[in-house]
């Protein structure tokens, strides 16, 4: 009997915050970003197939040769700054007589002529119509290489010939070795040559990639007849692995942002759970291809724009629910009926829990059904983590929804915090004034940190301990790429457990409801 007066005083709330107009011009507000903002940011980034076709073109021959004929203009007479002679360099205590150029310009001119030749030597000798660009990784790799190491010769012969010593020559011959493989790879499609000059500028610390990578790239596609972004993906995945399994070897931590360190216990376990995440991806195939990036990022944004018509709208609901009424005596109608006023005050309680679920529900779903749709050939990643030493898939849809609600756990707490308010207080806007504005200072602490540094008291604020999303899902990071991402906590990172974290929001969420609870129970309606 008991239940069956809570579900109809449920039943009644929701009716009433159902039949508010203010709620659903909101509701159609949020459900509006949630759909058309994908559709927004997708037109905005625009298509990849476009990207990759406007790409192709501006490596064409037509395109070699007007880039080519503009450097003729700026350049024009190259015999005012472009010098040869024949010098002598000593090395090991044998001379050597070499046929040298020497650039009397600044940089910039100097770069412009080494595009000059190289645009020059790729519209006579390239063969476009047979090996058209991107149509492999070796092609595109190998064009930027022999472009760079032109690059570095021409800076090399900035130097007046006065000037040039042995380390110069040596550097020179260096160079000039990997230019030459360089050319071979490009113009022959010799892969070997492009793997001999990698080898030889990471003897400088100047090759493209891991060595390591790209022999485990050169096995697994023998005829570089994968495409540059595949490709590209599957070095980034292997140079992940590869600084994974460093990191374990040699027990240190190392950040984008701070020196190397010892690795904790804790650590070294979530390393070992991202390297079995790691190898899974690349056993898989999953590369972390540049559009699944774009599709899930662009979800993101598109619901954290719709979060903010949702915030208005349940803190609306919750600011309003018993303040409302206490300011215009409809309340009365509830208090004089035989019921008591702990299940008024639990129903109302429940259709705010529903409101806020359902609103997330309706948010995350349309946004992620919408970029599904829109990328609808792709599969939008699934979160992957490792429990008991095995391998657990969440899909897409159902990972984005649980992230959502983990992530807003400080929406929750702010929400009862309006009811709370509203109980105690009749003037709607207060509760909702206050609650909203905690709700845009929720990044305070981040704030203080950057500016005075971590603290040990700043643990302790209630924002800290409802930042709980990396805690629960600790790997969501991969699902943006593997590009500037810092696995490791810095010095200034709040790192609360989970568990200190959640008896604290629980405590927090006991204190108000018990004083919301109190000022409804006690209050005098009149």
């Amino acid at each position: 009997m008991k239940l069956n007066k809570i579900a109809a005083l449920y039943s009644n709330e929701m009716i009433k915050i159902f039949h508010r107009v203010s709620v659903w011009i909101v509701m159609v507000i949020m459900l509006s970003i949630a759909i058309l903002a994908p559709i927004a940011f997708k037109v905005s980034v625009g298509d990849y197939n476009d990207q990759y076709d406007d790409f192709e073109s501006y490596l064409s021959k037509e395109e070699f040769t007007r880039r080519r004929d503009s450097l003729a203009q700026i350049l024009k007479d190259t015999n005012e700054f472009v010098k040869h002679s024949n010098v002598q360099y000593t090395t090991q205590n044998e001379t050597h007589e070499v046929f040298s150029t020497w650039l009397e310009c600044d940089e910039d001119k100097a770069t412009d002529y080494s595009s000059y030749i190289c645009y020059n030597n790729l519209i006579s000798t390239y063969n476009f119509e047979s090996n058209r660009f991107n149509t492999s990784w070796l092609t595109i790799n190998a064009l930027q290489s022999y472009v760079l190491a032109h690059h570095d010769i021409c800076y090399l012969n900035l130097t007046p010939f006065s000037e040039r010593d042995e380390e110069w020559y040596k550097m020179y011959t260096l160079y000039s070795q990997a230019f030459d493989l360089y050319s071979e790879a490009l113009f022959s499609n010799n892969l070997n040559a492009y793997y001999s000059g990698e080898v030889l500028m990471d003897t400088v610390g100047r090759s493209r990639f891991e060595i390591s990578s790209l022999q485990r790239l050169m096995e697994i596609d023998p005829d570089a007849s994968f495409p540059p972004d595949q490709a590209n993906c599957l070095l980034d995945l292997l140079n992940e692995i590869d600084k994974c399994e460093q990191d374990l070897h040699s027990n240190l931590a190392r950040s984008q942002s701070t020196l190397p360190r010892v690795l904790t216990q804790t650590e070294k376990s979530r390393l070992r759970d991202r390297l079995s995440i790691l190898n899974y991806h690349f056993d898989h195939g999953n590369y972390f291809t540049e559009e699944v990036t774009i599709a899930h990022q662009i979800n993101n944004l598109a619901i954290t724009f719709g979060r903010f018509a949702l915030i208005v709208l349940l803190v609306l609901i919750a600011g309003t629910s018993v303040s409302q009424e206490l300011a215009t005596g409809s309340i009365k109608s509830l208090i004089i009926a035989p019921v008591r006023r702990w299940k008024i005050f639990l129903a109302k309680l429940l259709s705010i829990i529903s409101w806020c679920i359902v609103g997330s529900i309706l948010l995350v779903g349309a946004s992620t059904l919408t970029t599904m749709f829109l990328y609808r050939n792709i599969s939008l990643p699934e979160y992957i983590y490792v429990s008991g030493g095995m391998i657990h898939r969440i899909p897409y849809l159902i990972y984005m929804i649980m992230s959502f609600f983990v992530s807003s756990l400080s929406l929750f707490v702010y929400l009862i915090l309006a009811f709370m308010i509203s109980c105690i207080s009749k003037n709607t806007g207060v509760s909702v004034a206050v609650s909203s504005a905690l709700i845009l200072c929720s990044n305070l602490p981040s704030i203080l940190i950057e500016l005075g540094g971590r603290k040990r008291w700043i643990d302790f604020l209630p924002s800290i301990n409802m930042d709980i999303k990396n805690l629960v899902f600790p790997f969501s990071n991969l699902m943006n790429g593997l590009n500037n991402n810092d696995f490791f906590i810095t010095e200034n990172t709040i790192n609360n457990s989970l568990s200190f974290s959640l008896i604290y929001v629980a405590v927090l969420l006991l204190i108000m409801l018990t004083i919301a609870y109190d000022a409804f129970t006690k209050r005098d309606i009149q």
